[in-house]
């Protein structure tokens, strides 16, 4: 249901845990909507795409997925596959 969704929606959000970060089952349904990523023939959706990083406030530097480096914002962040990189318009 989710795949014939995606394929009318103007907009498809994804939320993710950012205490989890990335994880196997996100990647999942990654694939299962986005298939080999945007403007491929396996990407059922065709309107705006937003990845929204959930419980921000619950994360630790210890538990912390942010990628190593210069962050210019204070809400962690999390490490997404390269082929993810393309698909969101904005990471919320």
């Amino acid at each position: 249901r989710s795949r014939d969704a995606a394929t009318t929606a103007d907009v498809v959000v994804m939320v993710v845990d950012a205490q989890a970060g990335w994880t196997d089952a996100d990647g999942v349904i990654f694939e299962a909507l986005w298939g080999a990523g945007p403007n491929t023939s396996s990407c059922a959706v065709k309107g705006l795409s937003l990845l929204v990083v959930n419980k921000t406030d619950l994360v630790t530097s210890k538990n912390s997925h942010a990628p190593t480096g210069k962050s210019t914002s204070a809400v962690p962040t999390i490490s997404l596959p390269l082929v993810c990189r393309d698909a969101f318009q904005k990471v919320v």
